[in-house]
């Protein structure tokens, strides 16, 4: 059973069940989203090398800069409490753009 700092725990274990925590699924979903990254980082290096351009490609490039610009601009180190309003659904918009990207859409 957990007890005591309730946030501070990564797991919540009872009798039958285990539960992480909200930021410790978070801490999987960011490695999820730097492969999606590195996944398409390496695209846009395949295409660059195979002399295929154009507006994907260049699309796709700026994706990677901006991207995490993007997601990153609203954290500051003091909105990482999980019971303060931040927008998170800027990191999913970005998540699907570059999955987007890499399908070639």
């Amino acid at each position: 059973m957990s007890a005591g700092a309730g946030a501070y725990c990564p797991l919540y274990i009872d009798e039958t069940t285990v539960t992480p925590a909200k930021w410790l699924e978070a801490i999987g979903e960011s490695a999820e989203d730097f492969e999606y990254l590195a996944m398409l980082k390496d695209k846009v290096e395949k295409a660059e090398a195979e002399g295929k351009g154009g507006a994907a490609v260049e699309k796709a490039k700026a994706l990677l800069v901006d991207g995490p610009r993007r997601v990153l601009a609203g954290m500051d180190g003091s909105n990482v409490a999980w019971d303060r309003h931040v927008d998170r659904d800027v990191a999913d918009s970005v998540r699907r753009e570059v999955l987007e990207a890499i399908e070639g859409r």
